[in-house]
């Protein structure tokens, strides 16, 4: 008979997922970013022509990085289980 793998607690999985999905989240927000200019007249110019990749951009900077989060915990927690110093 084959051993069946253990049944995975919900919370890992969700971490799993978390750990792929922000990062991934975060890296097509970067990669949608308009350019940037450190000349506030040339980034307001910027800003209006490109508002909605600026918006799209940032918003999926911000769901990334909150989703990142469960993920970063997960691990955090699976270190201090694994050598708790």
């Amino acid at each position: 008979m084959a051993n069946s793998p253990a049944p995975r607690d919900p919370r890992t999985t969700i971490a799993a997922a978390s750990l792929i999905a922000g990062p991934l989240l975060m890296a097509f927000g970067d990669l949608l970013h308009p350019q940037e200019s450190m000349v506030p007249t040339e980034q307001v110019a910027i800003i209006v022509e490109h508002a909605g990749r600026w918006y799209t951009s940032h918003l999926l900077l911000f769901i990334g990085m909150m989703l990142f989060i469960p993920g970063l915990l997960a691990l955090a927690a699976l270190a201090e289980a694994r050598k708790p110093a």
